[in-house]
Order: structure tokens, then C-alpha cells, then sequence
């Protein structure tokens, strides 16, 4: 954080620096593990890191495959007017000996799961269809466990493409994804086609998925709504409470919220989600919402019908 505006030329001195393990699936797996959930958290990671030592520091159960590394680091700098810049570093490389034994190890590790959640960007040299095959060897394997993606971009088109072979029980998406998923749509109507559960616009993205087997799509609308559909029903939950949480945070803390949820009914269970997801409004970045933080009294919304 820094107290001015952020402009280039200038020497600007921070004023507060919060370092903590981030990822997808590490942020999924700390969220459960807060909550008192069963969790095991699985990485690429050098031997010696900083990472490994956090990790090693919130008492994570974890396992991660040794890589050369770097991790790839986000910079998140928010200014005194509370515009937030980042800057990401490259992904990690990779090879393809590595990349097989993180398939290896979820599959070893899902033998007694419920869930196994696969999220974030993929490295360079994965293929765009990695997700598929963890997925594949997971329904071989495993085929009662539940599989949830969080993914964008390359994965999460080359994971629609295969619909028809693998289904994932969840899938968490961003407006931004839905958007990508509609050629001449726009952010901004995808977002107010989302907070009215409005399917003429949605539907030629939202109905292939559940048509293919997809039990729930959820999506975030930062900073105070999410949205479930589900096979001819869903759900507009909204807060009272505004996160301040990029869009990628919102999703994995909804995700988690969604998926500790014990309910059957789908409005309980992203009701109960979007409480998780907008309880982090007073915490630094580097702290994580705790079921004390949890007010489902913030929380309402309308059902769908299609």
C-alpha cells in the first residue's frame, strides 16, 4: 500500500507490506482448513522457498512436487485513492515429468476426498486440456469424487470443449469469463445480465454446461454478488457488504464458501458462499475469513425459474 496516487517516475515509499501464500487451490484448501475441514493442499514448489516456509508457518497439510521454481509472485499495490495495480510475475516453468506427478499425486491423495478442486492458470508448457486429464484419470480411478474447476482463458475452453467426455460437478467462473464466453458482449451488460438472472443473454453460455452434465455453475460478480445456476433453477444472492478483493480472491473465497456449505438447497449453499466472500471486507490481505466472520444476515436474494 502506498499513500498517494500511484504515478510512474516518482520514488514511492510503502507504508504496509502483507506477504502470505496465494494460489487457487492453496486459498480453497486455507479457507477449509480454518473452518475445521479436511483438506490437503497440492503445489509445485522449489525445496528451499519462501512459500514452502508460510505454508509450513498457517500449518497447511499440503503436499508439492520439487521444482527449480521461481513461484510466480503477484504484486498487488493499492494507492491512496484505492485503485489497485499489480504486477505478475512469469509462470512457473514447468516440464512434463512434473506436471504428470501433480496429476499423479491428486489422483493418490483423492482416494478418500470428497472434493477435489482444481483452480487457477495453467503454466506454459501445460496444455490447455491438463485440467482434462486430471479430471479423466480422477472419474477412472475415483469415480465418486466431486471435481470443482476454477479456471479462464485457454483451460477453461479446451475443459468446455470436452463436456461431452468429462463433467465436472462445479464449475466457479468470473463475469469477465462469461463475457469472453459471448462474442460481442460486453462486460458491463454481462455483469447486469448476471445480477437479474436474466438468461437471454447468458443462456448461449451457461446452458451448454449444465446441458452436459454440470451440476452448478457459479459465478462471481465482485465486489457484493454471486449467481448459481443449476439444472432449471438458480439463484441471485446479493450482500449488504462490499469486498474490496479482486476478482480471482472474490472467486476462490466464493468457491470455498460454496463448497463447506452442508446445504442441499442451492440458495443456501451460494447464500452462505457470498457471506464467506464478502466477510473479508476488514481483514488485510494477508488474513483469510473465519466462520466467526460469517453473517448470513448480510444476505438475500431472488430464485430463478427457467
Amino acid at each position: 500500500m502506498i499513500g498517494v496516487p500511484l504515478t510512474g517516475g516518482d520514488v514511492l515509499r510503502l507504508q504496509q507490506v502483507d506477504t502470505y501464500p496465494a494460489g487457487c487451490g492453496v486459498t480453497v484448501s486455507r479457507l477449509a482448513y480454518l473452518a475445521g475441514h479436511r483438506t490437503h493442499a497440492i503445489f509445485p514448489a522449489p525445496e528451499i522457498s519462501q512459500y514452502l516456509r508460510m505454508i509450513g508457518l498457517v500449518g497447511l497439510p499440503h503436499d508439492y512436487v520439487p521444482v527449480a521454481g521461481p513461484i510466480q509472485t503477484r504484486f498487488l499495490i493499492t494507492d491512496s485513492t484505492g485503485e489497485s495495480t499489480q504486477f505478475l510475475d512469469p509462470a512457473m516453468p514447468l516440464d512434463a515429468i512434473q506436471l504428470a506427478q501433480l496429476r499423479d499425486l491428486t489422483v493418490t491423495r483423492a482416494e478418500d476426498a470428497e472434493w477435489v478442486v482444481l483452480g487457477g492458470p495453467l503454466p506454459d508448457v501445460a496444455p490447455n486440456g491438463w485440467y482434462v486429464e486430471v479430471i479423466r484419470a480422477l472419474a477412472l480411478y475415483h469415480p465418486g469424487v466431486r471435481t470443482a474447476v476454477a479456471t479462464s482463458g485457454g483451460p477453461l475452453r479446451a475443459l468446455l470443449r470436452q463436456l461431452s467426455a468429462i463433467t465436472p460437478s462445479v464449475l466457479a467462473l468470473r463475469n469477465e469469463d462469461i463475457t469472453d464466453l459471448l462474442p460481442g458482449s460486453t462486460l458491463a451488460a454481462v455483469d447486469v445480465a448476471l445480477r437479474a438472472g436474466d438468461l437471454a443473454l447468458l443462456g448461449p453460455a451457461i446452458c451448454p454446461m449444465l446441458e452436459a452434465g454440470v451440476s452448478e455453475v457459479v459465478v462471481s460478480c465482485p465486489p457484493d454478488t454471486a449467481v448459481v445456476f443449476g439444472t432449471g433453477s438458480g439463484y441471485v444472492a446479493r450482500s449488504t457488504l462490499r469486498t474490496a478483493a479482486d476478482g480471482d480472491r472474490f472467486r476462490e473465497v466464493l468457491l470455498a464458501g460454496y463448497l463447506m456449505s452442508d446445504a442441499d438447497d442451492e440458495r443456501e449453499k451460494v447464500s452462505s458462499a457470498l457471506a464467506y466472500a464478502t466477510a473479508d471486507e476488514s481483514l488485510h490481505d494477508d488474513e483469510l475469513p473465519t466462520p466467526d466472520l460469517v453473517d448470513l444476515g448480510t444476505v438475500y436474494g431472488t430464485r430463478l425459474s427457467y
